[in-house]
């Protein structure tokens, strides 16, 4: 069995100075990420035969760590997995879990997205918002899914839920293990229907 790399980027930084991400309801994003980031590493390393788990460092922006594992990725196959974990930030009745992948994605990042999407939102009891390319999105580009070339890998951006938005986070911060193990879980029953 083929064992599958796992880059996990925890969106933004936890490092005072650096781009930190969003900032709502006294929460920081760059904060949550980091925490969310080490709980999925530590479940997806229950399988060492499995998956090599890849993981940012906690003071690397995205960008950073993008440009890191674009190179590490040259040295890879496809059917690598990136994983960018981000809360979204709007007005704040905008609320619900989504995951955003490339305009011209691949039937395996729509699946494993999809799939992504429902299992958060089911574990937190957040609104389903599904999957969107970046180019739906309000930045309309995204670095990590403009910086890593097509069949290198599958990447995703995995919106946790809205930090503008109380009820998510009072739904999300008592369950940080479970949405980690939702992620997990998920990722290990994509992969297992890829062999």
């Amino acid at each position: 069995m083929k064992q599958t790399n796992i880059f996990l980027s925890a969106g933004h930084s936890n490092t005072v100075g650096k781009d930190r991400g969003a900032v709502g309801n006294g929460y920081i994003e760059g904060d949550l990420t980091v925490e969310l980031r080490n709980i999925v590493a530590d479940n997806l390393r229950c399988y060492p035969d499995k998956f090599y788990i890849v993981e940012d460092k906690d003071d690397e922006t995205t960008g950073d760590s993008t440009r890191r594992f674009d190179l590490l990725l040259g040295r890879t196959k496809d059917k690598d997995i990136v994983l960018d974990i981000h809360f979204n930030a709007d007005v704040p009745s905008a609320n619900g879990t989504e995951c955003v992948i490339r305009k011209d994605y691949t039937v395996q990042e729509h699946k494993l997205a999809t799939m992504l999407s429902k299992a958060i939102s089911e574990e937190l009891g957040t609104k389903n918002r599904g999957v969107k390319t970046v180019d739906q999105t309000a930045r309309k580009k995204l670095y990590i899914t403009d910086r890593i070339d097509k069949g290198e890998a599958i990447v995703i951006v995995v919106e946790v839920c809205f930090i503008s938005n109380l009820p998510d986070l009072e739904k999300y911060i008592p369950n940080t293990a479970g949405t980690g193990k939702a992620i997990s879980n998920t990722t290990i029953e994509f992969t297992n229907s890829l062999n």
